[in-house]
C-alpha cells in the first residue's frame, strides 16, 4: 500500500532497521527503495488495507500526542510567569506586612501613652470633683446657719 510519504511494510520476523531494532509484525513506513529491498529479502510484506488503517490512526495519536504536549508546555509556561509574578507580588506583600507591624508597634505605644493620660486626667478629674464637692460643703454649711 502506498502512502503519500512511501510505503507500508509488516515485518516478518525481527530485524535491524537502520540503527532500531524492529520486531517481527512492526508496521512501518519505507521509501520505495527500502520497500523493495525488504520485500525482496522476504524481511517484510506489503501491508494490507486494516494494517495501514491501524498504522495511521496510530501516527494520528501520537501527532495527537505532541499537540498535547505543546499545549502543555504553553501551559506550564504560563504557569511558570505566574508563579514568578506571585513571588513578586509575595515579596511586595511582605515588605507591606512589615511596615504594618512597624506602625502596629508605634500606634501600640501612642495607645498605652493615651492610656496613661486617660488614668492622668481621670486622677485629676477625680480631684477636681472632690475639691468641687469640699467647696460646696461650706457654702452648705453656711447657709443652714
Amino acid at each position: 500500500m502506498m502512502l503519500p510519504e512511501g510505503y507500508v511494510v509488516v515485518t516478518l520476523r525481527p530485524t535491524m532497521f537502520g540503527q532500531d531494532s524492529v520486531e517481527e509484525g512492526a508496521i512501518l513506513a519505507v521509501s520505495r527503495e527500502v520497500r523493495n529491498n525488504l520485500v525482496a529479502g522476504n524481511i517484510a510484506r506489503d501491508a494490507s488495507d486494516e494494517e495501514v488503517a491501524e498504522y495511521r490512526a496510530d501516527e494520528e495519536s501520537a501527532e495527537a500526542l505532541l499537540g498535547d504536549v505543546d499545549g502543555l508546555e504553553a501551559q506550564k509556561k504560563a504557569l511558570e510567569a505566574e508563579l514568578d509574578s506571585l513571588g513578586e507580588r509575595h515579596g511586595a506583600l511582605s515588605s507591606a506586612v512589615a511596615a504594618l507591624e512597624g506602625q502596629k508597634g508605634t500606634l501600640s505605644g501612642e495607645v498605652a501613652d493615651l492610656a496613661g493620660k486617660k488614668a492622668t486626667l481621670a486622677g485629676e478629674v477625680a480631684d477636681l470633683e472632690k475639691a468641687k464637692a469640699a467647696a460646696a460643703k461650706p457654702a452648705t454649711a453656711a447657709k443652714s446657719k
